[in-house]
């Protein structure tokens, strides 16, 4: 089973019986202590359960902790590379577009770089782009309704077909995040409740732009929502490495570097 599925099937199995071992994971899914820990550990970042002695347990809604790492913090790590990411896409944007916006930190920092567009219509579950574009009478912002997860600042869908009401906007370009990218894998999503929103946009836009600062490279996270040659442009702020750049050698697919292009 490779390691994306297995994670996913993971932490289905910890949710159903509430709270595993250590040596029970090991042998439900036929892997070693050292990779059971390794999982564990990523399995952790979703926010939905937590370390008891010996395993690990599901949370409950009613206990449910803060996740280890807040949207703040988030928004802090690689700031400057993020802000460059933003402006680049920005670049991308004309008067009168209709556009996607991804929840995320990166994308949340597009309004700074389009608040002077004319004409502009927003298709967004990010509330942290939809407060800071307030103030900006020309972006129409039109949000798709569904659970607010406040620890990530967006909207997620209730179910698969709440995602597929996004089909009800044409938008023609679609600016997505990712909190981990490879090929095998492609782009890749630690929350859950966010995956099915993502899916459906991203085959949904016409030109798609995948935002990543350079740590999300190589990283590989719970879930899936798109292969990576799904996205038309990669924009980053350093050149990944040589196997994801050879995705990106035909006519269509292009990367784009903060301050070049490659």
């Amino acid at each position: 089973m490779v390691r994306v599925k297995r994670l996913e099937e993971m932490l289905k199995y910890i949710e159903t019986n509430g709270s595993v071992s250590l040596d029970e994971l090991c042998e439900v899914f036929q892997i070693s202590k050292n990779t059971a820990r390794r999982d564990i550990d990523e399995v952790l970042k979703t926010g939905t359960i937590k370390k008891i002695y010996g395993g690990v347990s599901f949370i409950t809604p009613e206990i449910k902790e803060p996740p280890r790492t807040s949207y703040s913090l988030r928004s802090a790590d690689n700031m400057a590379e993020k802000r460059a990411i933003a402006r680049l896409a920005a670049e991308q944007i004309e008067d009168g577009d209709s556009i996607f916006v991804d929840a995320g930190t990166t994308t949340g920092s597009l309004v700074e770089f389009i608040k002077d567009k004319k004409e502009l219509t927003v298709v967004t579950n990010n509330l942290d782009f939809i407060i800071q574009a307030l103030p900006y009478k020309n972006i129409r912002i039109i949000v798709f309704g569904g659970i607010l997860e406040r620890d990530i600042m967006s909207f997620s869908a209730l179910d698969e077909i709440g995602a597929e009401m996004l089909k009800n906007y044409n938008f023609k370009k679609g600016f997505f995040s990712a909190t981990g990218v490879t090929v095998e894998y492609g782009a890749m999503n630690s929350r859950l409740a966010e995956t099915a929103c993502k899916s459906t946009a991203a085959n949904w836009a016409q030109i798609r732009y995948l935002l990543v600062d350079h740590s999300k490279f190589g990283r590989v996270t719970i879930k899936s929502y798109a292969p990576l040659n799904t996205f038309d442009y990669l924009i980053t702020d350093r050149l990944p490495d040589k196997e994801i750049t050879g995705a990106y050698q035909d006519d269509r697919h292009k990367i784009l570097i903060a301050g070049r292009s490659e």
